[in-house]
């Protein structure tokens, strides 16, 4: 796999050190698979080098199909050869060549490849026997047929997706956890041992207090996690925010805890997601995953977040903040934690003051403070809201002075209405 400078999302080419990490450093098919957990142990890993065993799986069954691929400092280059030592008995059409001709196949050990030998050796005794043309032509075309099922069994869409298992990773149910920071996620005691155990004994120079889980380990345990950073995915991956990185933090339970500020950058809703983490073990990919796939890094790369609803207080939070600015004195208390001074411009403060104030801040102050102020107003939201003892629903409560709606059946009295009460709620939307 070669990685070019910049993707499409802008990642750098550091973040390569992480893509080594996953699927050649870490691969569960990589041939030092199985010591990984003990060089951790013992001393810091260095990140294993090119070509990984994935590439080389795929690259010899190139070779079976004629094509050579090498890796150089340009990339990989691909080039045709003579496909094998099974020279054809008459030269067939190249399964991804239309214009190729193949005299020669590397059948590998497979059914497919006893198939091509079978018809094949037909062929060959049809020629030899002087067997009528027409015949011959048949089994031509069914050599032919059994070559183009060779190549579709030799190169799946499966042997082109790198998916083997990554080492150092786990899976779980995702759920929030408002008290966390933008930084932090919650890995589940049992998982955090086995993820950082190797980390831990490394540090405390061998793995008894580790096996015995004493005090003493758990408190180099949580120090190693607190510096060290673990990468969360939740699968589909379908924007650049579904990989993040952050300092775990060992909890109680089953399940992975993750901070709301990120949850929608992660598509999480909580209904039973499912979401893996895998812990870089080496200087590079720790290096990379800060530096790429923090919740700092991706809105240092793209402040677009936060005017795309992503990083702002929501829900409850912003119905809190909404009902607190309502008041003369509710308005201070946010003009206290944004640090600046706030006007409304209706009845309240809608989701539209918040996020340009935190835009405000990201371009002045930069990311990390908008992300800071983000969670200030996120937990001066859920107090508020929570003071308030209101639930969400279509209509938010008297409090909120909405219009009354008319006695009769006038069609045109009931739309009026609710033309004016849409534009009372859409302010929360």
């Amino acid at each position: 796999m070669v990685v070019s400078d910049c993707d499409e999302f802008g990642v750098e080419s550091l973040a390569v050190a992480l893509i080594n990490e996953f699927f050649n450093t870490c691969s569960a098919i990589h041939p030092d698979a199985d010591s990984l957990a003990d060089r951790v142990a013992k001393g810091p890993v260095s990140p294993a080098g090119a070509p990984s065993a994935g590439y080389l799986a795929l690259v010899n069954r190139l070779g079976h199909d004629g094509v050579v691929a090498s890796l150089g400092d340009e990339g990989v280059a691909f080039k045709a050869k003579r496909s094998g030592d099974l020279k054809l008995a008459r030269a067939v059409a190249h399964p991804w060549l239309s214009s190729g001709m193949l005299s020669h196949v590397g059948v590998a050990d497979s059914a497919e490849g006893e198939a091509v030998q079978e018809a094949n050796v037909r062929l060959e005794q049809m020629i030899a026997n002087g067997a009528p043309q027409v015949l011959v032509e048949r089994a031509t075309d069914t050599l032919s047929e059994r070559v183009q099922e060779f190549y579709a069994a030799l190169i799946t869409r499966e042997h082109l997706r790198f998916e083997s298992r990554v080492l150092f990773s786990g899976r779980s149910v995702m759920t929030p956890n408002k008290h966390f920071k933008h930084d932090q996620i919650g890995v589940p005691e049992e998982m955090a041992w086995a993820l950082f155990g190797p980390f831990a004994a490394r540090e405390l120079g061998s793995d008894i207090e580790v096996k015995k889980r004493s005090k003493k380990a758990a408190q180099v345990l949580d120090g190693l996690m607190a510096r060290m950073w673990v990468v969360g995915t939740r699968a589909p991956a379908l924007s650049p925010t579904s990989l993040m990185a952050f300092h775990p933090v060992r909890v109680a339970g089953d399940a992975i805890q993750v901070p709301i500020l990120c949850s929608k950058l992660m598509d999480g809703d909580f209904d039973g997601d499912q979401m893996a983490l895998i812990l870089p073990v080496t200087e590079e990919g720790q290096k990379s995953a800060q530096d790429h796939l923090s919740i700092v890094a991706h809105l240092t790369r793209d402040p677009s977040l936060i005017g795309r609803e992503k990083v702002h207080p929501m829900h409850d939070a912003m119905f809190g903040l909404a009902h607190l600015s309502m008041t003369d004195a509710g308005l201070k208390e946010l003009e206290k934690v944004a640090g600046e001074s706030l006007t409304r411009r209706g009845k309240f403060l809608d989701k539209k003051h918040f996020i340009a104030l935190l835009e405000r801040v990201r371009a002045g102050r930069g990311s990390e403070a908008a992300l800071d102020l983000s969670e200030r107003l996120q937990r001066k939201g859920f107090e508020a809201a929570q003071q308030t003892g209101a639930s969400m629903g279509a209509f938010l409560g008297g409090s909120l002075d909405l219009p009354e709606p008319p006695e009769g059946d006038a069609v045109d009295e009931w739309r009026s209405y609710v033309d004016e009460m849409a534009a009372e709620v859409s302010q929360f939307n």
